[in-house]
């Protein structure tokens, strides 16, 4: 209820955005049993839904953290890039 309130959508999502973020070998790996483990923690919710987590979010500097060579090697692996990065 909180994490998908329509104020999370309007920022957060749109047409474009749901075409990639729902495909069917993207979701296989996103709700697996140990991922979703870590991912729906209490504690990270708290973070992820804080003001604070939204500004740095969308800044440049974010962008900049995300897209290193370093931590595509730790969080990724080539199928979820095929998904992830496709048009």
């Amino acid at each position: 209820d909180v994490f998908v309130t329509p104020d999370w959508l309007d920022v957060f999502v749109t047409p474009d955005w749901l075409d990639v973020f729902i495909k069917p070998d993207w979701l296989d790996v996103f709700i697996s049993p140990d991922w979703l483990d870590v991912f729906i923690k209490p504690d990270w919710l708290d973070v992820f839904i804080s003001p604070g987590w939204l500004d740095v979010f969308v800044t440049p500097d974010w962008l900049d953290v995300f897209i290193t060579p370093d931590w595509l090697d730790v969080l990724i692996t080539p199928d979820w890039l095929d998904v992830f990065i496709s048009p």
